[in-house]
C-alpha cells in the first residue's frame, strides 16, 4: 500500500477552491479523514490530482483561489504530519483544469504552504502538455518531489508511446530520486495483464539498477 490517489474523484460536495465556506469545510473535513484512513492502512501518500473538483469557475478570482489553497493545505498540514502522511499535489494540463496547469506554479504555491507534508506529484502525461522538456521539468523539480507517475500521453504505459522514458528516468537517477515510480494508464482497450508486463518490461529496462 503505497497510499491513496484521485482523491475527490467521483464525489459530491467536495471542492478545493470553491469560495463557499460551507463547501470548503466540508472538503476539508473529507481530507483529514482520506489521511487517516491512508495511515491506517499504512499509506504514505495521498496524489491529489482531481481536476474537476478545483477547476475555477469564470467569476472566481485566481489571486482568492491561490490564497485558499495555501490556506487549506497550511491548515491540513499538521494533521498530516501527525499521520506521517504527505500529500503530492499533481499538475495537469489545460485540457484537464484551470487551475495548477505546471510545475512551477505548483512550488510557487508549495513555498508559500512551506510544508514538508505537501509536495509536488510529477506525471509525465501531465509533463507532456508543458512548453518546457520533460526532461528539464524532472530536474527543476526533483527537489519537491514525493512521488512519481510512469505513463504516457497516448494513456498507455512508460515506453508504450513516443515519449523517451529512459530519459525521464535517466533525471531520476541522476538526481538521486529515491521514492515510488508508479504506472497510471487509462487506455482500457488493452489488458491489464498486456499493461502491467510492459510497463514493468519498460521500468525495469530504464531502471537497471
Amino acid at each position: 500500500m503505497v497510499g491513496l490517489h484521485w482523491l475527490l474523484a467521483k464525489t459530491e460536495g467536495y471542492h478545493l477552491t470553491d469560495p463557499n465556506p460551507a463547501t470548503s469545510q466540508r472538503t476539508f473535513d473529507y481530507a483529514r479523514r482520506l489521511a487517516e484512513i491512508c495511515a491506517a492502512m499504512d499509506g504514505k501518500i495521498m496524489v491529489w490530482g482531481s481536476p474537476q473538483q478545483r477547476t475555477l469557475a469564470p467569476e472566481w478570482s485566481r489571486t482568492d483561489a491561490d490564497l485558499r489553497f495555501v490556506d487549506f493545505f497550511q491548515r491540513l498540514s499538521p494533521h498530516l504530519a501527525d499521520l506521517d502522511v504527505t500529500v503530492a499535489f499533481e499538475f495537469l494540463g489545460l485540457k484537464e483544469t484551470n487551475f495548477i496547469n505546471t510545475a512551477e506554479e505548483t512550488i510557487l504555491l508549495l513555498e508559500k504552504i512551506d510544508s514538508p507534508n505537501v509536495r509536488l506529484h510529477l506525471d509525465v502525461k501531465a509533463m507532456s502538455a508543458d512548453r518546457k522538456p520533460i526532461a528539464q521539468i524532472v530536474r527543476d523539480s526533483l527537489p519537491w518531489t514525493a512521488h512519481f507517475h510512469a505513463n504516457d500521453p497516448n494513456l498507455r504505459g512508460p515506453g508504450m508511446g513516443d515519449v523517451d522514458f529512459p530519459a525521464i528516468a535517466a533525471e531520476l537517477i541522476r538526481g538521486g530520486y529515491d521514492k515510488w515510480v508508479s504506472v497510471e494508464v487509462f487506455d482500457t482497450t488493452i489488458s491489464p495483464d498486456t499493461l502491467a508486463a510492459d510497463s514493468m518490461k519498460h521500468l525495469r529496462a530504464a531502471f537497471p539498477a
